[in-house]
This record gives structure tokens, C-alpha cells and sequence, in this order.
């Protein structure tokens, strides 16, 4: 059988792909994951340029052209090995041709060529075809090992208006589902029992420049509010041993992360504020700061914590309440991914 699964893909990289016939949008296939990458976002730009589009999948694609048409990709990680496929969504105003000739590779690999149609709609004058997108055949990228890869697509031939490239869609064998174990063991020294009701007597020493003064706790005004739980593809969830903190008991900040997204990029916020001012991990510094990973479906956490374990000290006097929020946003810090979580807490 393996025999017979290498044979196909060599054939597959020496022989072209049949003209395109344009296919309804794709669906990943049983025991299958895809992924989106949208086309405004790559690696290498050897031309071309961003072109806004209403019906494109992200509002906007990349418009190349033959005489320095290629656009590369630095593929996120394949979860697992085994064999993916690939399709294009596209638009291409050309009637009556001629027709842009794309060429699709796996790490300098030939994977297919097709000849792109005519995605003018019937009856449509020049031009209404740019903002109508085609989804291509889905074709077959082999057997891909886990790991990074780079994606090339290219073209040739054609007129000088080019081609617009809106999305691209990779699906591939189902990883299993991780089991989550916890990296460490937090047993606190000590656990209060007891919820703080008296007013502090003392005020905390603020960071340098700062004036320490209680005020309502707030999200900062330029977060949105909390979408509800489920509507996003991760959940981040803060804690901590307990809402108050007294010499010698056991303290630590944790965040984890329930995905139940496919393999994308994120950047995960932890802030902690501080009487209107935000300190952002993991440099706690006003300077914006966040962790970068890649996102897999399961549970994970930020390892090392944040703050990691340590016995509350003597003599520093009481203060709060003080907040830590959390939250995870895309990979070009334009969409947020997760609810945002807090933990506010206090201490004498």
C-alpha cells in the first residue's frame, strides 16, 4: 500500500493537472482538519500588490501579475504527518482570455499546474469579474511529512492584468486529540479561608512615575466587551491560588488555553493593572508585550506561569484591589480570538 501511495505522488508531481473546472466550495473530507490562510498575508512580496474586495473572504486579496507573479508562504507547522490536500479561491477578469497558467509548489516540488478561468459572471460587464471568486479543484500535496513547509504559487502566460489570489485551504489528516497533563504540581503552603472586608491601612508603593489612587476596576476602553463563552475559537482562563494574600502563604498566576480551533498563530496577553496603568507579561512593562504560539485544538498553558510560584513576602505593607487580565488575539493583532478573563486580587 505504501508502495502504491509513493507512486501515486510521483506521477502527481510529473504530470499537469487537468484544465480547471470550477468547483463548488470545498469540504474537508472524512477524518479531515483545514485551515485558512488568507492570501493579503505572506512571506515574500516579488509584486503586486493588496487590492480591496467586498466578497473576498477577509475583504481584501493580493493582485499579481505574470512578469513578477509568485507568492510564498512559510507554512505554520503540519500537526502530523500524512497526505494534504490544497485548493484556491481566486478571481481573474479575463474574457476572452488569454488565461493565466498557476503553477502550485511544496517546498520547490511541483504539486499542479491548471489554467485559470474566466470568473466574470454571465451577462457582466469588464471588470465585475474581479470581485466574483472561483474556488479551483482540490488537489493533492502527497505525503507531507510534520514540520514547516513553504508554499509557492506562480504564474505565467496570461495578459498583464494578472490574477487575484483571495484564499487558500489546506486540509490534512486529523491529529488526535492531546491529552492534557498539567506541567507541574502547585500545592499552595497555605490556603486562606477568609475574604478581605476591611479597608487597607497602607497603600502599595506604585511603580516609579505612578500615583496610586483606588478606583473602580475597568477594562481598558480600547477592548471590546466579552463575547460569550463557545463564539471563539480559544477560552483563556487566569488563576491564581486565591483573591487575597497574606505573609507566607503560596502565590502564582497561571493561564491556560482551551482551543478548539485549527492550527493557527495567536499572541496571548497578560496585563496586569495597576490603578489605571498596564504592565504587560511577560517583561511587566508598560511597553506592549505578549506570548507568541501556535495554537493546536486541546488544553495548553503558558509554561513557565507568568508568575511563577513563590511564598507571599513579610513587611510590604496592604494593597488593592489589583487585576490581571488575559486575553489571545491573532497573529497580526487584529482579531481577538478568545473571551477576556480577570483575577483580581488583594493583599496585607
Amino acid at each position: 500500500m505504501k508502495t502504491l501511495i509513493w507512486a501515486a505522488v510521483a506521477v502527481l508531481f510529473m504530470i499537469p493537472c487537468e484544465v480547471l473546472a470550477v468547483t463548488p466550495s470545498p469540504t474537508p473530507g472524512s477524518g479531515q482538519e483545514c485551515w485558512t490562510i488568507e492570501c493579503e498575508y505572506f512571506d515574500t512580496k516579488s509584486g503586486g500588490f493588496s487590492q480591496p474586495r467586498s466578497n473576498a473572504s477577509n475583504d481584501r486579496t493580493w493582485r499579481f501579475v505574470p512578469a513578477s507573479g509568485e507568492w510564498i508562504m512559510d507554512l505554520p507547522s503540519f500537526p502530523v504527518a500524512g497526505n494534504y490536500t490544497i485548493c484556491l479561491r481566486y478571481s481573474n477578469d479575463n474574457n476572452p482570455g488569454p488565461y493565466e497558467t498557476v503553477r502550485i509548489e511544496l517546498d520547490d516540488e511541483e504539486v499542479c499546474t491548471f489554467v485559470s478561468s474566466n470568473t466574470r459572471p454571465g451577462g457582466g460587464a469588464p471588470g465585475d469579474g474581479w470581485n466574483n471568486f472561483h474556488w479551483s479543484n482540490t488537489y493533492s500535496m502527497g505525503s507531507c511529512t510534520a514540520g514547516s513547509h513553504i508554499l509557492r504559487v506562480e504564474l505565467s502566460g496570461g495578459d498583464s492584468y494578472g490574477f487575484e489570489l483571495d484564499a487558500v485551504l489546506i486540509c490534512g489528516p486529523e491529529p488526535p486529540t492531546p491529552t492534557y497533563t498539567p506541567t507541574r504540581t502547585r500545592t499552595p503552603t497555605r490556603t486562606p479561608t477568609r475574604t478581605p472586608t476591611r479597608t487597607p491601612t497602607k497603600t502599595p508603593t506604585p511603580p516609579p512615575g505612578t500615583t496610586y489612587t483606588p478606583t473602580p476596576t475597568q477594562v481598558p476602553a480600547t477592548w471590546t466587551p466579552t463575547p460569550t463563552p463557545g463564539d471563539l475559537p480559544v477560552n483563556v482562563s487566569l488563576d491564581m491560588p486565591s483573591h487575597f494574600f497574606q505573609a507566607g502563604d503560596a502565590c502564582y498566576l497561571r493561564c491556560s488555553f482551551d482551543s478548539h480551533d485549527i492550527f493557527q498563530y495567536g499572541n496571548a496577553f497578560v496585563i496586569l493593572e495597576v490603578a489605571g496603568n498596564y504592565f504587560f507579561a511577560p517583561g511587566w512593562s508598560k511597553e506592549m508585550d505578549y506570548y507568541e504560539f501556535l495554537m493546536v485544538p486541546g488544553q495548553f498553558e503558558i509554561d513557565p506561569w507568568p508568575i511563577p510560584e513563590f511564598v507571599w513576602p513579610a513587611d510590604v505593607g496592604s494593597g488593592g484591589p489589583f487585576v490581571f487580565w488575559s486575553a489571545v488575539m491573532d497573529y497580526y493583532l487584529v482579531e481577538l480570538l478568545s473571551n477576556i478573563d480577570n483575577w483580581e486580587f488583594s493583599y496585607d
